[in-house]
């Protein structure tokens, strides 16, 4: 697509997965798609885009970030017609679009939560943040985990993921070393379509998570920390917790309702088709650029 450009100008010639869905509702539905002029952005603020640089009338930023991305939109303001971004809030000048998901896998099907092999599961970085999840897990204090994360690493993550698959038959728990540094695609993918519940504790900075988006597209039943408000969020169909303490307690207890389960999997399966897939993205972008152009 000729008017989907990255920050240095140049035409994207090969979308991420994520990406291509969205632009691909995006020229299906969006009124005089041709005539506006998409940046995709990926710098977390500590460099404002070159794209500001460029005259258009109809130019649109997608900041995409990570978690730690400094807020700048306000610097912005006047060098684009609207901004679209993750990890901010709606203001005049831009609008909080869906995380989104991190990876895909080739197959699609969506396994029924009672023929699921895991009760629960975590994959993923062991960060500050979640070591109320270990500690809650393994009857461990947090101090002696921060300490051997400072001090000896590898070995502590060794002995915490040898603890938990001793401990947790029936479910799956592995904590890594850093973010995207534990499974492949594939077989995180297959733990995720093939648990019934997924924990999804809170990142470095931010309790939205591709973990949540991902599990919410297979249909898991979700535990997570409290979400920002975001429009996109407004009575998501997740369990809401203030430590891992009450969620791990929860999981317990509704690993063996499996009526709840059922239902709440087919509530997140369509809040997650309805609100936070690409298509549900493409809808909001549309529908702000639609009402830009009202003057609304």
């Amino acid at each position: 697509m000729k008017n989907v450009i990255d920050n240095t100008g140049e035409e994207i010639s090969e979308l991420g997965k994520y990406d291509l869905h969205i632009f691909n509702t995006l020229k299906r539905k969006l009124k005089g798609f041709n005539d506006y002029l998409f940046v995709i952005y990926g710098n977390n603020g500590t460099e404002l885009p070159l794209s500001r640089h460029i005259q258009h009338d109809k130019k649109i930023l997608i900041w995409r970030s990570n978690e730690n991305k400094l807020n700048r939109v306000d610097e912005l303001k006047k060098q684009y017609k609207h901004i679209f971004t993750n990890y901010y809030w709606d203001t005049p000048h831009s609008t909080s679009i869906q995380l989104g998901y991190h990876t895909e896998t080739a197959n699609q099907t969506i396994i029924p939560i009672q023929e699921r092999l895991f009760n629960t599961s975590f994959t993923g970085c062991l960060n500050r943040n979640r070591s109320g999840l270990v500690s809650n897990l393994l009857d461990i204090k947090k101090e002696w985990i921060a300490l051997g994360m400072l001090f000896k690493k590898k070995l502590t993550l060794k002995i915490i993921n040898s603890l938990l698959k001793h401990k947790y038959n029936n479910d799956f728990y592995q904590f890594n070393d850093g973010f995207n540094n534990g499974l492949g695609a594939d077989d995180y993918h297959f733990i995720l379509k093939n648990s019934k519940i997924a924990l999804c504790p809170k990142g470095w900075v931010n309790t939205e998570t591709f973990r949540l988006y991902e599990a919410m597209k297979w249909g898991c039943v979700v535990i997570s920390e409290e979400l920002p408000d975001r429009s996109y969020y407004k009575d998501i169909p997740i369990i809401k917790v203030k430590d891992w303490r009450e969620g791990l307690k929860i999981s317990n207890e509704l690993i063996n309702n499996k009526t709840k389960l059922e239902e709440m999997s087919k509530k997140t399966l369509q809040y997650y088709k309805d609100n936070l897939s690409p298509q549900a993205t493409a809808n909001l972008i549309v529908d702000k650029l639609n009402s830009l152009e009202r003057g609304k």
